[in-house]
């Protein structure tokens, strides 16, 4: 693997490490708030900024992936939809889906 891949896979490790974290304590949120009636505007309140954390979480990812493939950073307001639709056009040409 070229030094450049072996960066961004790092990169996406590291993130992956982080979401997962995130992902543990939501789970552990949503277990108490099965069991635990009568707290539930408490424990969603508590949960909110995980929620927030792995929507940022993945938005670092595919930026990163979109450096790496693109040679740029995204930007402007729709850089989730460009990102999008340049990916799909890459993966229909690669022959996957």
């Amino acid at each position: 693997m070229n030094r450049r891949l072996s960066v961004l896979a790092e990169r996406i490790r590291a993130e992956l490490g982080s979401l997962e974290t995130v992902v543990k304590r939501a789970a552990d949120i949503l277990a108490r708030l099965a069991s635990s009636p009568g707290d539930e505007e408490y424990l969603l309140a508590a949960a909110a900024p995980d929620l927030h954390g792995f929507y940022t979480g993945l938005e670092r990812l595919f930026a990163a992936i979109a450096s790496d493939v693109d040679g740029a950073r995204p930007t402007g307001l729709d850089w989730h939809g460009t990102c999008s639709a340049r990916w799909h056009w890459l993966f229909r040409m690669s022959g996957r889906r």
